[in-house]
């Protein structure tokens, strides 16, 4: 997952409105996903979730409720209210077959595909293989 235009935000507003920018998206991030998921920030602006999930379409709607609440999040920065989006890519790993370095390079090739194509979408690795 990575924030739309973060450096746009950090350029007009400076560093601090990108801090508070992460650190609420964080606190989305943690209240959102179940015990049994995984968030990290990845870097930069860039977070990786890991999600137990088995069904795709279930997956695709956890997914859409994620962004939904991301586009909805107002950002007090100052005198300023922030709103940011996300593009995400998925790698999906039902059977086992990659180790974690494969499954993250997986993910950023469909995120680096979501943010062509306009960002603030999902993209899934196997969609674009």
């Amino acid at each position: 997952m990575d924030i739309d235009n973060f450096k746009a935000f950090n350029d007009q507003y400076g560093h601090q409105a990108g801090d508070a920018i992460l650190r609420e998206l964080s606190s989305l991030l943690k209240n959102e996903i179940r015990q049994q998921d995984l968030v990290a920030r990845y870097g930069g602006e860039e977070f990786v979730i890991y999600l137990n999930v088995v069904d795709q379409r279930i997956l695709s709607q956890i997914l859409n409720r994620l962004m939904k609440k991301i586009r909805e999040m107002k950002i007090k920065f100052e005198d300023d209210i922030l709103q940011v989006t996300v593009s995400i890519g998925v790698s999906i790993n039902s059977h086992g077959q990659y180790g974690s370095e494969q499954l993250i390079k997986n993910a950023d090739t469909a995120l680096y595909i979501a943010k062509g194509a306009g960002r603030d979408m999902v993209k899934f690795y196997r969609e674009i293989s």
